[in-house]
């Protein structure tokens, strides 16, 4: 049996006690939604079925610096990238999620142009759901970047609004 210091059940049993006289604020609540952060399933099966590290890195590295800055967000999946729940979230972190379905490019493209900031990264919805190659970004007008040539690495973006810069940007 594991034994605990004086010093830590004491302090353990205060904080049971204040939880305690808060649980009415803890139960039947609901989180503050302000950003999502999207792990894609189909990205890291299909796109990055070869290395599904290198997608999970994007992933990951978005993780750590949403929570480095504490900044409140939840990790949506492929079945939550929907209208309605997008609708929730002042902003959505798409980290390299190269593999988006139609409908799934749609609901972000009508959460974009009802007000919500996206921040995207790398190869976002070059790909369609089944990790199919797709000759332009589906976002590209969300973007206002289409994509010109290459994979990878030596991927090229054009810019087709350098004016629409502002809106990628956070303030």
């Amino acid at each position: 049996a594991t034994m605990c210091s004086p010093s830590f059940d004491r302090v353990y049993r205060e904080a049971a006690r204040e939880i305690k006289k808060r649980e009415s604020w803890l139960s039947e609540t609901e989180p503050v939604r302000y950003g999502a952060l999207f792990y894609s399933e189909n990205s890291r099966d299909f796109h990055g079925r070869n290395d599904p590290e290198r997608y999970t890195q994007c992933y990951l590295g978005w993780y750590k610096a949403l929570l480095d800055r504490q900044t409140l967000f939840e990790v949506l999946t492929d079945r939550n990238l929907n209208e309605q729940d997008l609708s929730q979230y002042a902003f959505l972190v798409l980290p390299n999620a190269a593999c988006l379905s139609d409908s799934q490019a749609e609901a972000i493209r009508e959460y974009v142009r009802g007000g919500g900031g996206l921040i995207a990264s790398y190869l976002t919805s070059l790909f369609d759901e089944d990790g199919n190659k797709r000759k332009d970004f589906a976002l590209a007008d969300v973007f206002g970047a289409s994509y010109v040539s290459g994979l990878d690495e030596d991927y090229n973006l054009q810019a087709n609004n350098p004016a629409r810069r502002d809106q990628f940007f956070m303030h």
